[in-house]
C-alpha cells in the first residue's frame, strides 16, 4: 500500500518514483500513469496559454510547429523549430530556446541545437569567466557531467565520448562523473582524470581548473553536427573478468539477447508484457532481463505467456554497480530495449541493439530515421503511430538481420 501511496503522489506531482520500485504489473504504477497523462495535459494546455498571452505570433508558430509533429512532417517540423528559435533569440527568451534546441536535436540539427543551447544556458546562468569556449589551453580543462542534480545518467553516458575529444584541447583534462560511471570512464578514458562529483571533488576541481566546460559547451564545440559525433565515437570498455564471468554462466549454445521493458517514467509509451512475451516465443534465442526493479511479477507473466524462461542474474543491481551491469550487457550478442540508460549503456559500449521508441516528441532519440550518430550499433524502431504487435514484429525481423550480419552461417 505504501508503494501505491508513493507512485499516486510523484504521478500527481508530475514526476517518476523511484526506480528500484518499479513493477510494471503493479496496479499503482499504471493507477500512476493515468494521472500523470491527466495532468501532463494540462500542464501543457497552460504552456500554450501563457504563449498565447505573451506572444501570439511566437503562439502560432509553436502551434504551426506541433502540427508538423502530429503529421510527422519532419522537414516542416524542422523549419518551424528554426524559424521559432530565431525569433526565441531576437527576443531572448532562453526557455523556448533551450525548448528549440532539444527539439532540432531530435530533428537532426545538431549543429543548430548546440549553439542555442548554449546561448540559453548563458542567458539563464549568466557568464562564466572560466567557460571553455573551443580553445586550446596550457592548463586543466574540467568537464562536469553533473552540473545539477537533474542530469540523468543516460545524457552522461550519451555525451561521455565527447570528453576524449575535448582534452585534447588542454593539457590536463578532468571529468566529474556520477560515482557510478567512475570504474567505467576510467577504464575507457585513458587520457581524462576522472572523479566521483562528490561535494568535496567539486569544490577542488573547480578551483583547480583553468577552463570549464558542462553538456552545453561539449555540443556546441565538440558534437558539431552528425558526422562529427559519429567520428568522436569512442566505445566504453568493460570489465573484461566481469564480461568473461558472465559469458561462462549464460552461454548454453543459443544466441543471447538482453531485454529491458518498463520504465519509472510515467510519460513514456512502452508495449504490454504480453507484446513482449510474443515476441520471446518467436525467437530461438535465450533471454536476459536487463530490466531494473521489482521484476518477479513481470518475469512470471512472460514465462506464461511466451513459455520462455528470462535469466535474471540476482548478481547484477544496475542501480547500484553500473560497471557490473555494463560487463553484463557487453556478454550478450545484442540488446532490446525500450529507451532508458540500459539503452544508451548498450549503445556506447557498442552491443548491437534495438531501441523501440514511442511517438512522444520528447525523447533524446531521433525521429525520422532507424540511426543515431551517437551509437553506430543501435537500431532506432519507432512506433510511428502503428500498434505493438506490428512494432514487435519490426524488432523481430530486424533482430534475424543483425544475426545474420553478426553471425552468417
Amino acid at each position: 500500500m505504501l508503494s501505491i501511496l508513493r507512485q499516486l503522489s510523484a504521478a500527481a506531482k508530475g514526476r517518476m518514483f523511484a526506480p528500484e520500485s518499479f513493477s510494471g504489473a503493479d496496479l499503482g504504477y499504471r493507477i500512476g500513469k493515468a494521472i500523470f497523462k491527466i495532468g501532463d495535459g494540462l500542464k501543457a494546455s497552460r504552456r500554450r496559454l501563457k504563449r498565447w498571452l505573451r506572444s501570439p505570433a511566437i503562439a502560432r508558430r509553436l502551434s504551426r510547429f506541433q502540427r508538423a509533429i502530429a503529421r510527422r512532417d519532419w522537414e516542416s517540423a524542422r523549419t518551424q523549430a528554426r524559424e521559432i528559435a530565431s525569433l526565441a533569440e531576437a527576443a531572448r527568451d532562453a526557455r523556448l530556446m533551450e525548448e528549440m534546441g532539444l527539439a532540432l536535436l531530435r530533428l537532426g540539427d545538431y549543429g543548430r541545437s548546440g549553439r542555442l543551447r548554449l546561448e540559453s544556458r548563458r542567458l539563464l546562468r549568466g557568464a562564466n569567466p572560466k567557460e571553455w569556449r573551443g580553445e586550446a589551453i596550457a592548463g586543466t580543462l574540467l568537464v562536469d557531467f553533473v552540473e545539477s542534480e537533474a542530469q540523468g545518467m543516460g545524457g552522461t553516458i550519451q555525451h561521455g565520448r565527447f570528453v576524449a575529444e575535448a582534452a585534447k584541447h588542454a593539457t590536463r583534462c578532468v571529468a566529474l562523473v556520477q560515482p557510478r560511471l567512475v570504474p567505467l570512464f576510467s577504464r575507457s578514458f585513458a587520457g581524462v582524470e576522472t572523479r566521483a562529483a562528490t561535494a568535496d571533488n567539486k569544490t577542488a576541481a573547480y578551483t583547480a581548473a583553468d577552463r570549464i566546460a558542462g553538456f552545453e559547451q561539449l555540443n556546441a564545440y565538440v558534437g558539431t553536427d552528425a558526422e562529427a559525433i559519429a567520428r568522436t565515437f569512442v566505445p566504453l570498455r568493460p570489465d573484461p573478468k566481469a564480461v568473461e564471468e558472465f559469458s561462462a554462466r549464460y552461454r548454453v549454445g543459443k544466441p543471447l539477447v538482453g531485454i529491458s521493458w518498463g520504465s519509472s517514467a510515467y510519460a513514456k509509451d512502452t508495449p504490454s508484457l504480453d507484446d513482449w512475451a510474443a515476441l520471446l516465443a518467436a525467437l530461438d534465442v535465450n533471454f536476459v532481463s536487463l530490466q531494473y526493479g521489482n521484476v518477479t511479477g513481470d518475469l512470471a507473466r512472460l514465462a506464461a505467456v511466451s513459455q520462455k524462461t528470462v535469466i535474471n542474474d540476482s548478481s547484477v543491481d544496475q542501480l547500484t554497480n553500473l560497471d557490473r551491469f555494463a560487463a553484463q550487457i557487453f556478454s550478450l550478442d545484442a540488446v532490446v530495449t525500450i529507451s532508458n540508460t540500459g539503452a544508451h549503456l548498450a549503445g556506447a559500449l557498442g552491443v548491437p541493439s534495438i531501441v523501440i521508441i514511442d511517438d512522444n516528441f520528447r525523447r533524446a532519440w531521433p525521429v525520422g530515421t532507424d540511426h543515431t550518430p551517437y551509437y553506430p550499433q543501435v537500431v532506432l524502431v519507432a512506433k510511428d503511430d502503428r500498434g505493438w504487435t506490428a512494432v514487435m514484429g519490426e524488432v523481430r525481423a530486424r533482430l534475424g538481420r543483425i544475426f545474420a550480419q553478426n553471425h552468417p552461417g
